[in-house]
């Protein structure tokens, strides 16, 4: 009796499920010199000018559905299907091979165990009936290469080999793999099944596919292998990327079990050890920071005390537009933006900060978000961590203690200056509250001066480069449509007319101003990934998410889809407004078609005072100059980092507009 081998082996890489981390690096390493021993001897695999595979010969009786009528067969479908696809030049889908979730590396596999096939390894009763596929055969049953083929009466006809002893031991060692291949393959049941993956390499897993820009790589990795998919970063960072608005929607129902933001060295040390709110763990300490930055620290009342702060920067930029449309000079508005946002948020934490450590905290602030948008090799793979191969650790070192020491001034100078009791009569900053918060001897939570600091480092690195990134992608958009430019003007001369400037109280009154808002965050979000960490396993979609699994929704993709929108490529802001497809659609991140912001309990604080300024910061320009493009239409390309810029700095040419202008 023939043992059944082969079938045996395809059905258990079929069936069984995904390795525990350790045993994916063996199993990846297993797979190729499998890969290699057997295409050893072999000429390299490729479609002949006949159809088949060369290295295989003249192929008397056809392949796979090229087979020559009248040689019986009664094939296995499944094997059926992969044998099809080899001989035609390529793997079966997953999901049609294996009926069920496979990663590439499966399908390498089985073409792996089919080539051992045809050289020798398994039966020729099984190889031409089970596989229904068919070696290459000459007139007498026999050909030079090895392995089994199908004689001219059509029977199984053996294959003679001038090199039998090296595949001998080639198919030996070929079995001994497959055996540890599926001893590994076992130990690994208890993550279930894991979401599509695309084939990891040794050692670097997935990272070879993350090329710059980050979130463009996962797009196209997300359009070929479905809305969810699994990656490795590097041995033992593991991590699923969500990439469509429904997926999302199904992942967050798991809300409990993803509570947490995946943190990484350079972050964690510049963070005082997350003892801020943004990447702190999850707990007593998040969920007062959380109260309290949505009560006081970013509530209606704080956004609305510090307006005046956020008008008095705005009027730079305008003044500063005024002198270079006087002079008939262009403006480089990507730095006037960043001056105007990093002064605004420096302001809004310290109202009274001096002119030269409002220099130093800006220039710290463009430090720390070039580190932590930096790729580390250290946070991937271990055997690099503690060599410091980029500089990256010294860096870090460095701009922590020059921040320590520009933090622990503010805090002192504060001290100092405001007496006891002070809050009364005089609009307090940030700081005035987070301070507050940590002398009151009632509250919840008691807050270090480290607390102190890592929330004021949160509020300078997620809230400047934001506000003016968002804020330039806007006009550019604008400016490279010029209907779309046309109709926000006509609908800011009929709400605010010539005679004032048009400020953040008017913005509810604007929906194509709205409407301009959303399609850019949409089209060009300025923080393309929200990032959750699982903290036990949670089933979606027929997968398993283990847990320590980093979750990455791809705010770009998520914009982007076009189960949601029509046309999503382009740039249109009617879609938002009454009649469109996203007319009920909103940023607070209950339609997760839309989640610049994120969603749940780790969305961004931030979101009610960037929806009131941002389109209050770009009406302001809109309103006061005509602008134009002096090589349009505008370089639209993206520069990857901790915000996804503009690429080309956004330098325009002024005409002021309203005369005289309005200024506050």
């Amino acid at each position: 009796m023939v043992v059944d081998a082969g079938t045996t082996a395809v059905k258990a890489i079929r069936s069984l499920p995904p390795l525990l981390r350790l045993a994916r690096s063996v199993r990846a390493l297993l797979e190729r010199c499998l890969l290699v021993l057997l295409f050893n001897g072999g000429a390299p695999l490729g479609k002949s000018a006949g159809g088949g595979w060369r290295g295989f010969g003249q192929m008397v009786d056809g392949s796979g559905r090229h087979l020559r009528g009248g040689v019986a067969t009664t094939p296995d479908p499944e094997l059926k299907v992969l044998g099809e696809h080899l001989h035609d030049g390529s793997l079966p889908p997953a999901d049609v091979f294996f009926g069920s979730r496979s990663s590439s590396s499966e399908l390498v596999s089985a073409a792996a165990l089919q080539r051992l096939c045809a050289r020798g390894f398994f039966s020729s009763r099984w190889f031409a009936s089970s596989c229904g596929f068919c070696p290459p055969a000459t007139a007498g049953g026999s050909v030079r290469g090895g392995g089994f083929g199908i004689g001219e009466d059509g029977t199984p006809a053996r294959m003679v080999s001038d090199n039998a002893a090296p595949l001998l031991v080639a198919s030996l060692l070929a079995a001994t793999a497959l055996l540890l291949l599926t001893f590994l393959r076992r130990s690994g049941s208890k993550h279930g099944r894991l979401p599509p993956s695309p084939l990891a390499l040794p050692l670097i897993g997935h990272l070879h596919l993350i090329r710059p820009p980050p979130h463009r790589a996962l797009d196209r990795i997300v359009a070929r292998y479905g809305p969810l998919v699994y990656l490795r970063l590097g041995p033992s960072t593991h991590c699923v990327v969500i990439g469509s608005a429904d997926a999302a929607r199904d992942v967050l129902k798991f809300e409990g079990s993803i509570p947490e933001r995946p943190v990484k060295a350079v972050t964690r040390h510049l963070a005082y050890e997350s003892a801020g709110f943004a990447f702190a763990p999850y707990g007593p300490h998040w969920r007062f920071m959380k109260r309290l930055c949505m009560s006081e620290l970013l509530g209606p009342r704080t956004i609305e005390q510090l307006r005046p702060v956020r008008a008095a920067e705005l009027a730079g930029v305008i003044s500063a537009a005024s002198v270079a449309a006087a002079r008939g000079e262009t403006i480089d508005m990507s730095r006037e933006l960043i001056r105007m946002s990093n002064n605004a948020i420096m302001r809004m934490v310290a109202t009274e900060l001096p002119g030269d450590m409002a220099d130093a905290a800006r220039d710290c602030a463009k430090q720390v978000a070039e580190l932590v948008g930096a790729f580390n090799i250290e946070d991937y793979v271990a055997l690099c961590r503690g060599w410091d191969l980029q500089g990256l650790g010294r860096r870090t070192r460095a701009v922590h203690s020059r921040f320590d020491a520009l933090l622990e001034a503010m805090i002192k100078t504060k001290e100092k200056d405001r007496p006891e009791g002070r809050g009364k009569g005089k609009t307090k900053d940030l700081l005035d509250i987070v301070m507050d918060a940590a002398a009151d001897p009632a509250a919840d939570v008691k807050l270090t001066r480290d607390n102190i600091k890592a929330f004021v480092l949160d509020i300078f690195t997620a809230g400047s480069d934001t506000t003016a990134t968002t804020v330039e992608w806007m006009l550019a958009e604008l400016l490279n449509h010029p209907a779309c430019l046309a109709k926000l003007r006509e609908e800011l001369d009929a709400v605010v007319g010539r005679n004032r400037l048009v400020g953040e109280l008017d913005v509810a009154q604007m929906p194509y101003l709205q409407a301009v808002l959303k399609e850019t965050l949409r089209l060009r979000p300025p923080a393309v990934f929200a990032l959750r960490e699982t903290t036990e396993p949670i089933h979606v979609r027929g997968y398993t998410i283990p847990a320590k699994t980093s979750v990455f929704f791809n705010i770009f993709s998520i914009g982007r889809d076009a189960a949601w929108w029509e046309e999503p490529l382009e740039f249109r802001p009617e879609r938002f407004m009454p009649g469109g497809a996203g007319e009920a659609v909103d940023l607070k991140g209950q339609h997760m078609q839309l989640m610049p912001f994120g969603s749940g309990r780790r969305a961004c604080p931030g979101m009610g005072l960037a929806m009131q300024a941002v389109p209050a910061f770009l009406a302001a320009l809109v309103q006061c100059f005509n602008w134009e493009v002096p090589n349009p239409p505008l370089d639209m390309e993206e520069e990857a980092g901790l915000v996804t810029a503009r690429k080309q700095h956004l330098v325009i040419l002024p005409t002021q507009r309203l005369h005289p202008m309005p200024l506050p």
